[in-house]
């Protein structure tokens, strides 16, 4: 597997994750279904890493140690980062439900963040409270991404964002490509060129 060669991170984009109520099992059963088939379509080397080992995860199981419980991690700039995203079904009545998640910018592992909370919103509708310091931009990516390999999806974001002036054939629709399918390898300079033009793209789209 060919990792990533990047300097580590100068932004963190912090997501609040507000769990309100329990994921009813069928709802859960779908999201469980939905971050499986996301693990498989990604490229091996945007995939997240077991928390456990700091390893990259090689089966979508290991996003399941146990049934009712969703955990991964990632990697900043090439290092392990040991924080952790732990996701339950049930929601905890000791606790405020609130998890505060920190995602390298840059890295991969906030890619498949952004991946997982825009299923959970969807999935566990009415069940999670979620918002990003970078705001509506954070939504825009992943909810294409994913779109874009169930055209049938018909999914809402934390946020709503612009999208009206997104065109196939674009250097928007190149970014999808390059980050889909378990048999490519995202280079280094695709992986940088993708970061350097998510949010420069969306900003113009919204200025149109």
């Amino acid at each position: 597997m060919t990792l990533l060669s990047l300097p580590a991170c100068t932004a963190d984009v912090n997501y609040t994750v507000t769990q309100k109520a329990t994921v009813p099992p069928e709802r859960w059963a779908t999201f469980v279904l939905a971050i499986t088939g996301v693990f498989w379509q990604l490229p091996v080397n945007l995939r997240p890493c077991n928390p456990v080992n700091g390893l990259r995860m090689e089966r979508s199981s290991e996003l399941f140690p146990d049934p009712e419980m969703f955990l991964f991690s990632g990697m900043n700039g090439g290092d392990f980062t040991y924080q952790s995203v732990l996701i339950t079904r049930s929601r905890s009545d000791s606790t405020d439900g609130k998890l505060d998640v920190i995602a390298p910018h840059g890295q991969p592992v906030d890619l498949f963040t952004r991946l997982a909370l825009v299923l959970l919103y969807n999935h566990g509708e009415g069940c999670f409270e979620i918002t990003s310091s970078a705001g509506a931009a954070s939504w825009s990516l992943p909810v294409r991404w994913l779109c874009r390999h169930d055209a049938t999806l018909k999914l809402s974001s934390p946020a709503s964002f612009r999208d009206d002036n997104v065109f196939k054939g674009t250097a928007d629709e190149l970014m999808l490509t390059m980050m889909s399918g378990a048999e490519r390898v995202v280079t280094t300079q695709e992986w940088l060129l993708i970061n350097e033009f998510e949010y420069r793209l969306y900003g113009l789209r919204c200025s149109l």
